[in-house]
């Protein structure tokens, strides 16, 4: 159940910003993210709580396993940035 939930999520956080970086998608997708502040508020949250790296890592001691959560961490931490990318603009 966790190596399959940690591949769901690596792949959400790949869809996510593929999204994200292309220019015909970004701005929907953002505004989508950001329209409702309770979704607004989950988005962050989620790109705060994945971008952590000490909270994967310890968890498992399979390389596989740390490769693929370090991978998590990676790709929240671009997603992160764009998110908050995205609201500074927006609030300009």
């Amino acid at each position: 159940m966790y190596f399959s939930s940690t591949l769901l999520i690596r792949e959400a956080l790949i869809l996510l910003n593929r999204l994200a970086s292309n220019p015909q998608y970004s701005t929907p997708v953002f505004r989508i993210l950001t329209n409702s502040r309770d979704v607004a508020s989950l988005t962050l949250d989620v790109a705060n709580r994945l971008s952590r790296k000490g909270k994967w890592l310890w968890q498992s001691d399979k390389l596989t396993r740390q490769i693929r959560e370090s991978e998590i961490v990676d790709l929240a931490r671009v997603f992160k940035k764009r998110v908050f990318t995205f609201l500074g603009e927006s609030l300009s």
